[in-house]
């Protein structure tokens, strides 16, 4: 567990620096609640896709194996 919390903590912390930097390019003004809201949209949304990917791979190998019987 600390190694994945080494691991992700420099990608966790540059995302929001990096996110207000271009921000600040474009000329928008960015507060932080907006980006802490956008980061858990981001989130969630990736947690979704990954969840769905994961859970239908599984099925898939097993409709496969059945079929091929």
């Amino acid at each position: 567990m600390a190694a994945f919390a080494i691991g992700s903590m420099p990608g966790l912390a540059a995302a929001p620096w990096a996110w207000a930097r271009w921000q600040a390019w474009r000329g928008a003004v960015v507060t932080p609640g907006e980006v802490s809201a956008l980061g858990f949209r981001v989130a969630g949304a990736g947690l979704v896709v990954v969840s769905g990917w994961a859970l239908s791979h599984g099925m898939w190998e097993r409709f496969a194996a059945w079929c091929v019987v």
